[in-house]
Formats: structure tokens, sequence, C-alpha cells
């Protein structure tokens, strides 16, 4: 092995360290809450963390797997650095992407997923300042009508035939689907003659529906889980 005592040695030595104190001095010094400045060697580790959860997030490892995740990269820089805007920003980027996935599932009527992914970006962010909007938009997405009909007044007023097989072509997919069906007319009368004429159709097994008074008069089919 090459001895370091000689001349050649020494200015391999000398080398290190001139290149090693141009580093640190390169490094941007940062400090803590109190006003105490870090250490170099931990200001080049903070800025490695913050380079890896940006790949993780590129990527969607969100917060998982355990230990190569963005949330885990961005919680180890607010050890060092409380606070640390760039830290934040990036949980709160990690929380919406929770949320654009739980918008996704809600779009998709996938209630169990979308609320799971909701409250994953809840737990990651608990202060975002969109958590109200986000919640009232998967609320509208999965309580939306799957399907609607809108009944003509006058051929629903004269229990119109051509009306009626409509209503049982709808009853019929509401009852394969396990959809509940809710009847919206002016009259209670009315809702009886559309409920029988849906429940007629096959299989033989009982609507779900729930019947209202008022207008339009409408047929409106919705998951409901």
């Amino acid at each position: 092995m090459p001895s370091c005592t000689g001349p050649s040695g020494l200015r391999k030595v000398a080398l290190l360290a001139v290149l090693w104190a141009a580093a640190f001095a390169s490094t941007p010094m940062l400090a803590t809450a109190d006003g105490m400045e870090l250490d170099p060697r931990a200001v080049l580790r903070i800025e490695n963390l913050l380079a890896d959860a940006e790949v993780a997030l590129a990527a969607m490892r969100l917060t998982t797997p355990g230990h190569d995740n963005a949330y885990d990269r961005y919680r180890q820089v607010l050890d060092f650095l409380p606070g640390d805007p760039r830290a934040l920003t990036g949980i709160n980027r990690i929380a919406d992407a929770y949320f654009g996935l739980a918008l996704a599932a809600a779009e998709s009527r996938n209630h169990g997923a979308a609320w799971r992914l909701f409250e994953q970006g809840v737990e990651v962010a608990p202060d975002h300042g969109s958590l109200a909007t986000v919640r009232g938009s998967i609320e509208r997405l999965l309580e939306a009508p799957l399907e609607r009909m809108v009944l003509d007044p006058d051929a629903l007023r004269a229990l119109d035939e051509g009306l009626g097989q409509r209503l049982e072509e709808l009853g019929a997919k509401a009852k394969r689907e396990d959809l509940l069906v809710v009847i919206q007319v002016p009259r209670d009368d009315l809702g009886r003659w559309v409920y029988q004429r849906m429940n007629a159709a096959p299989p033989k097994t009982r609507l779900r529906a729930r019947s209202e008074i008022g207008t339009p008069a409408q047929v409106t089919l919705r998951r409901e889980n």
C-alpha cells in the first residue's frame, strides 16, 4: 500500500482536505429554530433527504414501503429542522396526491377506496387547507345518481303504457345491480304506480325504493354502500 508520509502522499491528503473544505463551503448554512447553525454534514444530509423525498414522491411512494417513501424522508428533515418549509410543502403534496386518488375513486363510485384514500391524506396532513373542499367533492361524487329518467308529466298523468314499459326496464337494471330507486313525483298515487311498474320487472325480488313528493317528476338510481 502506498505511503501517505512521502511528498506524493502528503499532496494527496492536502488535495482531499481542499475538496472537502470546498464542498462544505458551497453548502448553504441552515439554522435550527433556536438559531443554532447546523454542522455542514447535517446540511448535506438534509439536502439528500429532500432529493430522495422528491424521487419517492414522483414514483408515488407516498407513505409506503416502510423507510423508503416520501413521507418518512420529509419527517426526517423536520427532525433536523422543525418547521422547514420545503418539508412541510412536500408533506402537503403527499396529501394532495392522496386526495387526487380519492377523487378518482369517488368518480368510479368506489366508496370504500375513496374514503380510505381521503383518510390517508388527512393522516399525513391533518391541517391541510383543502380538507373541507375535498371532502365535499367526494360526497357529491358518491351521492350523484348513476342514472336519471325524467318522466313526461302528461304521460305520467295518463299512466301511459309506453312509459310503464320504460320504467320496467329501469326497474330490471336496479334489481340486477342492487341499486336504490328514488321516485320523485307530484302525487302519492303516481308514485305508487311508478313503483308497481318498476317492481314488476324481473327478477322476482323486491325493488329497493323510496318515494318523494316533488317536481320535476323523475326516477334516479343510486348506489348505497
